[in-house]
């Protein structure tokens, strides 16, 4: 009686060093912030142009989900503005003018960005930068 116990278990047992090795990959995507970038000071002439651009790249995986958010430092809870990108691509550029005049000089601003791994999003990074209007 053991010894089928045993046997009715050995598939169970093969498949736990599989999950647990899937599960230690961690992949990484290049995330570059190429406008604005971290730390810039942008005129407060040019607020009303304002070009978000985003550069993504994974190596072997896809990106699975990207998420996109503006806000004012000073309101975290408050997006100016929010965009989801969903790709199936080892590398995505991502291009938005925002018109931010509304914002008065040395307003702070974080953009965050969040990108998904997987479909569920258990494997997930975090990358934001902070510009202001000067």
């Amino acid at each position: 009686m053991i010894k089928y116990a045993f046997f009715a278990l050995l598939p169970i047992i093969a498949l736990l060093p599989a999950c647990d090795r899937h599960e230690s990959e961690h992949h990484h995507t290049e995330v570059t912030f190429v406008s604005p970038t971290d730390g810039q000071e942008i005129p407060e002439g040019q607020a009303s142009d304002i070009e978000l651009r985003i550069d993504f790249s994974t190596e072997g995986e896809h990106l699975e989900g990207i998420d996109i958010r503006l806000f004012t430092t000073a309101s975290p809870t408050e997006a100016i503005f929010t965009h989801k990108i969903h790709e199936h691509e080892q590398a995505h550029s991502f291009v938005q003018n925002l018109d931010l005049s509304a914002y008065t000089s040395g307003t702070a601003f974080t953009l965050d960005v969040s990108v998904c791994h997987d479909h569920e999003c258990t494997d997930k990074e975090l990358e934001s930068i902070t510009f202001r209007l000067e």
